[in-house]
């Protein structure tokens, strides 16, 4: 690409991409949850002023699924997730909870389609076709695996409640790094509402974390 301004970054974003960032005459395209491994590429890209775009969430009263807090600890809105990938909703409506352990459950039937290589995120398909990133941490991706345990591997099917990892919150935190944990809607604008069920500041695994709509 000569020129990058040439580049009809909506044309991409219809394709699937999550992230389009410039570079003088370069141009990176980001496709999926593995936006998480080039996050400082995106922070850069953020900083330099562009808008994100913006998931728009319709409310209606049609079939409802449920999905189930992983964790249990305080609940972190989105807006004060404080890291921009997630607080900006780069990746889908998120909500994340810093822990009380370092435990993570499955939040619905579904299957594993992900666990990365660093063992700090696991991606889900439900059954009900919800896509869900569950990020252990921020910016842990730079521990290589470090203090985290899976349980799970890709492919497997999974059912609410069972244990699929775990990491270790003192030693994470002694390593400098956030455990909080965004629990990320992937595919927030297949449906037609993203709602926030929690009702108190703090959640157990296994209470009602998101419920979402379909037309």
């Amino acid at each position: 690409v000569h020129d990058s301004s040439k580049v009809d970054e909506d044309a991409l974003k219809t394709s699937g991409a999550v992230g389009v960032i410039k570079k003088g005459t370069g141009v990176q395209v980001i496709y999926g949850p593995i936006v998480t491994v080039v996050k400082s590429d995106l922070e850069k890209y953020l900083k330099s002023g562009a808008e994100p775009s913006k998931t728009e969430i319709k409310h209606n009263n049609g079939k409802s699924f449920m999905i189930f807090s992983p964790l249990s600890g305080k609940i972190v809105l989105q807006k004060d997730i404080p890291d921009e990938v997630f607080s900006q909703g780069i990746l889908g409506e998120c909500i994340a909870i810093a822990p009380d352990d370092g435990k993570v459950y499955a939040p619905a039937d579904g299957k594993v389609e992900n666990v990365f290589e660093t063992k700090h995120a696991v991606n889900i398909t439900t059954n009900d076709g919800i896509e869900l990133l569950i990020h252990m941490g921020l910016d842990t991706v730079n521990l290589k695996g470090k203090h985290f345990k899976v349980h799970v591997k890709n492919g497997d099917k999974i059912r609410k409640g069972d244990l699929i990892a775990e990491f270790d919150i003192k030693n994470i935190h002694e390593e400098g790094y956030s455990v909080i944990t965004p629990v990320v809607i992937c595919n927030a604008t297949d449906f037609s509402a993203v709602v926030p069920s929690y009702e108190k500041k703090t959640i157990k695994n296994g209470e009602m974390l998101f419920t979402i709509k379909k037309q």
